[in-house]
């Protein structure tokens, strides 16, 4: 979120890479990824009135749980 993360391999096989997705799977992977999520409209939304680009990789649709 902030630039700093480096994935391993291991992140890298599994399709981790940065972003609101990987935060999503680190949190709740094994129970919200590879389904639809509303969390992600939420974010949009208060990104959109921060002013912030959400980025890309908003889910976790196809990356492995941790």
């Amino acid at each position: 979120m902030v630039g700093r993360y480096s994935p391993k391999r291991t992140d890298l096989d599994s399709n981790r890479t940065a972003g609101f997705g990987l935060v999503t799977n680190i949190i709740n992977g094994g129970l919200e990824c590879g389904r639809p999520n509303s969390r992600i409209a939420f974010f949009r939304r208060y990104a959109n009135l921060l002013n912030v680009d959400v980025g890309s990789n908003l889910d976790c649709e196809n990356q492995k749980p941790f």
